[in-house]
């Protein structure tokens, strides 16, 4: 008995090496989430002297994490953060 399956067209009970030696196996991708881009802020913190920090970040709430992160600010001091984008 000859056991070839070269005169059976390939369906999905054939046996798995068939299956696999006629299908390439599917190349799995994933996606990454695409990058924020990052633009740049200015941050100045209001006191009797004004100190001025430029920021890269993707928006106006991560560039004032920065800032505070940066600064050092409680949160009193926070209050007075202002943050402009730059031109």
């Amino acid at each position: 008995m000859d056991i070839s399956h070269a005169d059976k067209p390939l369906t999905r009970f054939a046996p798995p090496a068939v299956l696999s030696a006629a299908v390439p196996p599917r190349k799995i991708t994933r996606q990454r989430p695409a990058a924020a881009k990052l633009r740049s802020w200015r941050v100045i913190r209001m006191c009797s002297r004004g100190e001025l920090l430029y920021v890269e970040a993707p928006d106006r709430e991560r560039a004032e994490a920065v800032a505070i992160k940066q600064f050092a600010l409680d949160d009193d001091q926070r209050s007075r953060l202002l943050i402009r984008e730059r031109p």
